[in-house]
C-alpha cells in the first residue's frame, strides 16, 4: 500500500493530493485483513527505526476511521471519532521536526560531499571503467553547462536504456541539480539511488575489492599524481582504506572509505594532518611519465613504508572504534528517547479512541446490527494494539541496543596507494 501510494506521488505531478481509498467490510474478515497490513508494518517499522511507527500511525488512523465507512447516520460519532484524529494526528509532525530534518539532510550532504559535481565525476569516471568516453555536455539550449547527454549506454549496462529515454524511446538530458530542468519532460534526475547510479557504484566495487586484475577491471592498487612544488614541496603517498563496523548479529553497521597521507623522507613516512591530504587530493595534477630512478626509489623502499602504513593502520583502527563507539552510543539514546516518545503517542491516541466509541456507543441507541458488530471489532483489535505497544515501550529499547551493539573492533582493509611527486622532482 505504501509502495503503491509512492509511485504515484512523484515530481512533476500536477494535482496537489492524492486520495486512497480502502474498502472496510462489517465482518471478522475485514479484521483480520487490517490486521495483516499492520504486521506488514510492524516489519517495516523495525526494519526502517522511529520512521515506522509514523507510517503505521496513518494507515490505522485511516482504516479503523468510522467516517470512511459507509455513511453513519449519527453525525455526532464521525465528528468526535475526526476531532481526536486531527487532534493527536497533527501533534507528531510539526515544524520542528521537519526543520530538523531538513537540517539533517543538509549536514549529512555535506559530510559525505553529495554534490551536483562530484556525482557528475563519479558517473564519468564509472563509465571509463567500462571504456566508455563518458558523458557529452548540452551545449545549444538553456541547460548548457547544466545538462548531459549519455549516448550509446555501455553494452554491460544496456539493461538501463529505459531509465534515461522517454516513453516514445527519445533520449533524455541527464541533470544532477534538481533545481535545474526538473519539471521538464525530456530531463531525468540522476540520484544515488538511480539505477544507473547504482550500477556504477557496483561498478566501483568489483573494481575495488577484486583481490587480481584482469582485462575486465581497469582501477588499479597504486598509481601517482604529479602536481606543483608549490602545492607539495616533498614527495607524498596517501593511502586509501575501507572501515567496516559490524553489530555482534553480524549486520552491517557501518561502513566508508578513508585516507590518510604523509610526506615521504628517504625511508621514513611523516603524517600529516587530514586537511592537508584532502588538499592534495583535489589539486588537478598530471599523469606524465615519471624517470626510471624515481620508480625505482618508490619500489626500493616500499617494503620500509608498508611497515609504517601497518602501524598507522592499527592505530587508525583503534581510534575509529573508540570514535564509531561514542557515536553509536549517542545514536541509540536518541532513538529510544524518540521511540518512547512516539509509542506513548500511539498508546494515547489509542485511548482515546477506546474513550470515545465506547461512549459513543452508549449515547447512541440505534446502530444497526452490522454497525455494533463492526465496532466492536474495533474495539477488541484497538484494545489488542494498545497491548502489544504497552509491551513494545519495553522491549523495543532494547532491541534497539542490541541491533547497534558493536562487536569487539571495527575492521581496516587496505584498499590502494596513491604517491604525489612535485614536478621539479622529475627535472632533476
Amino acid at each position: 500500500m505504501e509502495q503503491r501510494n509512492g509511485r504515484i506521488d512523484r515530481h512533476g505531478q500536477k494535482s496537489p493530493e492524492v486520495y486512497i481509498w480502502h474498502f472496510v467490510y462489517a465482518n471478522n474478515e475485514d479484521s483480520k485483513f487490517l490486521q495483516t497490513v499492520v504486521d506488514k508494518v510492524e516489519t517495516m517499522r523495525q526494519e526502517l527505526g522511529s520512521v515506522g511507527d509514523v507510517i503505521a500511525s496513518e494507515i490505522e488512523n485511516t482504516m479503523l476511521g468510522l467516517s470512511n465507512r459507509r455513511e453513519l447516520k449519527i453525525d455526532s460519532l464521525t465528528e468526535q471519532i475526526q476531532k481526536t484524529k486531527t487532534d493527536i494526528h497533527y501533534s507528531k509532525i510539526n515544524n520542528n521536526r521537519i526543520i530538523e530534518l531538513r537540517n539533517n539532510l543538509v549536514r549529512s550532504r555535506f559530510d559525505l560531499e553529495i554534490t551536483h559535481e562530484n556525482l557528475l565525476a563519479l558517473l564519468n569516471e564509472g563509465l571509463k571503467l567500462v571504456n566508455h568516453p563518458g558523458l557529452k555536455p548540452v551545449e545549444n539550449n538553456d541547460l548548457k553547462n547544466k545538462g548531459y547527454i549519455l549516448a550509446n549506454m555501455p553494452n554491460a549496462w544496456i539493461d538501463l536504456e529505459h531509465t534515461i529515454r522517454d516513453s516514445k524511446g527519445n533520449l533524455k538530458t541527464i541533470i544532477f541539480d534538481s533545481n535545474v530542468g526538473l519539471s521538464r519532460n525530456d530531463t531525468v534526475l540522476l540520484h544515488l539511488n538511480h539505477p544507473l547510479m547504482k550500477r556504477v557504484i557496483n561498478e566501483f566495487r568489483k573494481n575495488i575489492w577484486a583481490e587480481e586484475f584482469h582485462e575486465d577491471l581497469r582501477l588499479f592498487k597504486s598509481s601517482y599524481k604529479i602536481l606543483s612544488p608549490f602545492i607539495l614541496k616533498y614527495p607524498g603517498i596517501v593511502i586509501f582504506v575501507r572501515i567496516l563496523a559490524n553489530s555482534k548479529n553480524n549486520q552491517k553497521i557501518h561502513e566508508s572509505i578513508q585516507t590518510f597521507g604523509a610526506e615521504i623522507n628517504k625511508d621514513q613516512l611523516i603524517w600529516l594532518d587530514d586537511k592537508i591530504v584532502q588538499s592534495w587530493l583535489k589539486t588537478q595534477g598530471s599523469f606524465s611519465d615519471i624517470p626510471i630512478h624515481i620508480g625505482n626509489f618508490l619500489r626500493k623502499n616500499f617494503p620500509s613504508f608498508e611497515i609504517q602504513i601497518k602501524e598507522k593502520i592499527i592505530e587508525l583502527q583503534k581510534n575509529e572504534t573508540l570514535r564509531i563507539k561514542d557515536l553509536l552510543k549517542e545514536y541509540v539514546r536518541k532513538e529510544i528517547i524518540n521511540v518512547k516518545s512516539l509509542i506513548t503517542e500511539r498508546i494515547k491516541e489509542i485511548t482515546a479512541r477506546i474513550s470515545n466509541v465506547t461512549d459513543s456507543q452508549k449515547k447512541i441507541t440505534d446502530y444497526t446490527e452490522e454497525e455494533n458488530q463492526q465496532l466492536q471489532e474495533d474495539l477488541k483489535w484497538l484494545r489488542k494494539r494498545k497491548l502489544g505497544l504497552e509491551e513494545q515501550f519495553y522491549t523495543e529499547p532494547e532491541k534497539i541496543k542490541l541491533k547497534f551493539d558493536l562487536s569487539k573492533e571495527i575492521r581496516v582493509f587496505p584498499l590502494g596507494i596513491l604517491y604525489l611527486l612535485p614536478d621539479n622532482l622529475l627535472k632533476e
